[in-house]
């Protein structure tokens, strides 16, 4: 077991040492070769790990106890290798994700990638026309269950809204602030509803039904929009153009 151990830090080493060098010296590298580099280091821990157990081997094992003894360091290196990806792309490497979806966004406005995505597969694509398809900033696969690979879309978009969420820090920006309009202050918010009201006695509206009533309800109405301040001085200009048709057909 202390074989193992040491068979699978060493090869975590080699592999946090990799992306290290390759961070610090400004060199991007994708998720493809780290993913075939973590497969080889998984392969050659089970392997060493086996050959070294064999070689101590005073008594004949099992095959259940040899898929053990080869499990065990890539296991080790597994764990390990997945925590420090989680703490590279939160804490070192937090710009990785957003230069990721800029570089999609500006992959689908060429037309020409549209296409040969539609070529490559003709099956999913044939039914979107490239308008629809440039909506998708970035093509992503979720790796589901082979017997029910159809996910409900309400269920991929939470699992891919997940995942994001998850590589996002708070020095990130993939996701800008939305801008905060200015509400508008109880005293203008009156007066529309003064403004409001002076036009409906105008066309006789409130004399029909109670018109106190009435404008309780308008009140209440309104005050469930939290109106911004923009918003109150459309509907009053809105208000001012019918008052000026009334006084013209008058």
């Amino acid at each position: 077991m202390r074989s193992s151990i040491k068979i699978g830090l060493f090869f975590t080493f080699i592999l946090i040492a990799i992306r290290l060098v390759f961070y610090f010296v400004k060199i991007e590298i994708s998720e493809k070769p780290i993913m075939l580099l973590s497969m080889f280091f998984i392969t050659a821990s089970s392997s060493i790990g086996l050959y070294i157990s064999k070689r101590a081997q005073r008594q004949y094992n099992t095959l259940i106890d040899d898929l053990k003894t080869a499990m065990a360091p890539a296991m080790i290196f597994t764990v390990l290798a997945s925590g420090f990806s989680y703490v590279y792309y939160n804490n070192i490497n937090t710009e990785y994700i957003a230069n990721k979806l800029k570089e999609e966004e500006i992959r689908w406005d060429n037309v020409d990638n549209i296409k040969a995505i539609k070529l490559k597969n003709p099956i999913a694509y044939d039914n979107l026309s490239n308008d629809e398809i440039k909506h998708c900033h970035m093509l992503g696969y979720i790796n589901s269950n082979t017997n029910y690979s159809s996910l409900n879309l309400s269920q991929a978009v939470q699992i891919i809204c997940y995942e994001i969420r998850m590589q996002l820090s708070e020095g990130n920006a993939i996701i800008q602030s939305s801008k905060k309009n200015e509400l508008v202050t109880h005293e203008v918010q009156n007066g529309f509803y003064l403004h409001l009201e002076r036009l409906l006695t105008e066309i006789g509206f409130l004399k029909k039904i109670q018109g106190e009533r009435l404008m309780q309800r308008l009140r209440l109405l309104f005050n469930r929009t939290t109106m911004e301040k923009d918003e109150v001085n459309i509907l009053r200009g809105i208000l001012t153009d019918i008052q000026k048709k009334i006084k013209d057909k008058t």
